[in-house]
Formats: C-alpha cells, structure tokens, sequence
C-alpha cells in the first residue's frame, strides 16, 4: 500500500474512508472548500423553522450534551435564537473532574437531564469492546445516539441537536456523505462507530439480559439534524464562545492533543485516542491541526511541525490520571492492554506516520505544500509493546 498525506492538510490515507481527489486534496479538505457556496443565513433561517415546527410542548427541542465546547455552543445559540432547549447526557463510564464541572455549568445555562446506564454492565462491555474491536468507546458511541432520542420520545419532543457532520468536518465517508443534514438509523449503523458489533451479539456473548441494553436501542421514529448543517462550524470559534458562557478548560494541553480544550468528559478517552493512532497512524493532534489549517490559522508547515512533536512524545496519563488506572477502571490489566495494542497496531503505517519525510509525501504532482523538507528534525523511533515494556511504551512512540 502507498502511503501518503493530504496536499493541503496532514491527512493520512490510511484514515478510514478518507478519498482523495485529483489534485490530492482530501475529502474533508473538499468539503470544507464547499462551505463557501452555503448562504448561511438562509440556512440559520431553516434551522430556526425547522425546530419551531418540531417543538415539544414544554421544550423546543433537546440537545445531545457531553458538556463539552461544542454542546455548551449549541445550547448558547439556541437560547440566542429565543428556543427552549432541554440538554440531554448519556453520562460517560470514566467522568473526569473537569468534565463533571463543565456537566454542572450546562445546568446554569437550561434544564439538563443526565442519564446513567448500568455501571458494571457498561464496563463489561467496555472491556469487551476494547479486547474484540479495539474501540473502548463503543458504549459512549451508542449511547450518544440512543439515549437522548429515548429521551426525546417520552417527553413528546420531535427533534433532537447534534454537532458538527463527522463526514464533513472530517471527510470520513463516501461522496456526498458529507452534505446529510438528518441523523437518522441508516447513518448511525453506517457512520456511528458501532464497527459492525451488534447488540444481540454482545448480549449473546456477554450473556446479558435483552432488557439490560434498553437504553442502548434507538427509537427509529426521533428525529435528529447536525447543527454544522446550518451554521458554519468551527470548534476554535466554539470554545471561545463557550467560555464565555462558563465552559472551562483543562489546565494544560490535554496529552496526545494540540489544545486545552477537547475531549476532557471521559478519560477513558486516553485509550481510544492512544489505540486509534497505533491503529491509523494519526493523532486527535492531526485531527486539530487539519482545522486549523484549513481555517488559515496555522501553515502546513507548522501544524506538520507541532503534530510530529506530539506523536514523538510520551505519554502514561490522560488529564493528569494515570492511564493503569483509568484500564484498571475497566478491569483490564497493562498484560491485556499490551495485547490489544499489539493486536490491532499497523507496524508499517506507525513507522512511516512517524517519520518527518511522511510529512511531505503526496499522492500527485500538484500540491500547495514545499517539497523543499519538512523541516522537522530526525525522524523517530517507534517502540512496540512486549511483555515486558511498561506502559508508557506500550502506549506512545519515543
């Protein structure tokens, strides 16, 4: 397989379903060039339309919440339009102390209704999901789907907010994926990251009762859209308004990122992202890097400069918790975790997305990136784990 990056961004094409188009521009790159087209105002007027004539008869309509930037965003710019909100959480199995604040700010700002599944059956799950899949996230992607629309039933609510399109901010999809407006049962089993692991095989294999995974099932009749379908997405932008709203950051970059300010509800997080990079060969950094290039406010060069200095790092914590402990959470041992990454790691993807020389390798001739280097320093060694490397090792490249 050849491997290469986006001409304009640092995509790699080993991002699942990420294609390329003729000049080497990645679909995410391609679908962010498309906004420009959008008359934004006409379609912040549909939004508006669209809820108030979905309204629920005590609110307008819910928001799927993690209490997180983009969700504290959405909740602003309902209640800026003269909406109702409800803001609805599928409480994370790890919630951080940071998180559980930014959770508590949600509730100064509408009603908020937190839902909690089994505790012990999730983690079963949990570990499960990580040991089969590789996705420790795999409750947390179900659970966003399900149980705010669950929710949305029983109060009589039609309409439920999502953030941004995954497929068109990240270019994760086929063609045209990136222009859905509505999340509807057929994107969720497509694009929700359940990885082709059904419920009743789980509760098959688990030995689970049906009516243990109740709230994992998605009423078909809810209807949900994405909200980066009618405003112009930006999560830096988010974050800035969000703060001003009571949104809190961590007190540092978050490990494995380029900023403060994402992805700091769930720790279990850490291993998602960690496995995710052994997997794929990019980081939740590139994820970052990628936007803001594509916004103008960092160079190619210098996002290929700080994303390599992040997957060159170490790293044994996540927001400052020890990740031994955040898998002892989930009863897995360093033993089954070094297991995991060995089983699911792509070797040669690592190794060439570890290099600086990666940084400048294009599927064409036509680029808006220098060939002249990158710029970034000597490449790096990738350790892998074994039986008797620790966990940092078995975890980060160094």
């Amino acid at each position: 397989m050849r491997l290469f990056r986006c001409t304009r961004c640092l995509y790699p094409n080993t991002k699942p379903d990420l294609w390329f188009g003729d000049e080497g521009l990645c679909s995410a790159c391609q679908a962010f060039d498309k906004r420009a087209t959008v008359d934004w105002a006409a379609k912040q007027r549909e939004f508006v339309d669209l809820v108030q004539a979905n309204r629920g008869e005590t609110h307008d309509c819910i928001v799927a919440c993690s209490g997180g930037k983009d969700s504290t965003w959405q909740i602003v710019k309902c209640l800026e339009l003269g909406l109702r909100p409800l803001a609805v959480t599928a409480s994370t199995d790890h919630l951080s102390d940071i998180g559980r604040r930014n959770l508590y700010n949600i509730s100064t700002l509408c009603d908020h209704v937190v839902i909690t599944t089994n505790t012990v059956v999730r983690r079963k799950i949990s570990k499960f999901a990580l040991m089969e899949v590789g996705d420790v996230s795999w409750c947390e992607h179900h659970l966003i789907w399900s149980v705010p629309a669950r929710e949305a039933q029983q109060r009589g609510i039609q309409i439920v907010l999502y953030g941004e399109c995954p497929q068109n901010e990240y270019g994760a999809g086929p063609a045209g994926s990136e222009r859905a407006s509505k999340l509807d049962d057929a994107w969720v089993h497509e694009f929700g990251g359940l990885l082709g692991l059904r419920l009743d095989d789980v509760a098959d294999i688990l030995g689970l009762a049906e009516r243990d995974l109740e709230l994992y099932r998605r009423p078909a009749a809810v209807g949900a859209v994405f909200m980066g379908a009618y405003f112009p997405w930006d999560g830096h932008r988010n974050y800035a308004i969000a703060a001003q709203h009571g949104f809190m950051p961590f007190d540092r970059t978050v490990e494995g990122s380029l900023c403060a300010y994402e992805n700091l509800d769930n720790l279990q997080t850490g291993l998602h992202d960690l496995l995710r990079w052994f997997k794929f060969g990019y980081s939740r950094a590139c994820d970052i890097a990628c936007n803001h290039i594509r916004r103008g406010r960092m160079t190619r060069a210098e996002a290929a400069k700080a994303v390599h200095a992040v997957e060159s790092q170490s790293w044994d914590t996540y927001l400052g918790i020890p990740l031994r402990d955040i898998l002892t959470h989930i009863d897995v041992t360093l033993a089954e975790w070094r297991g995991a990454v060995d089983r699911f790691a792509n070797h040669e993807v690592v190794t060439w997305a570890s290099s600086p020389e990666s940084f400048q390798s294009f599927c064409g001739d036509q680029t808006d990136a220098s060939k002249g280097g990158s710029g970034i320093g000597p490449a790096v060694s990738v350790r892998w784990p074994t039986e008797s490397a620790s966990l940092s090792a078995a975890t980060s490249t160094s």
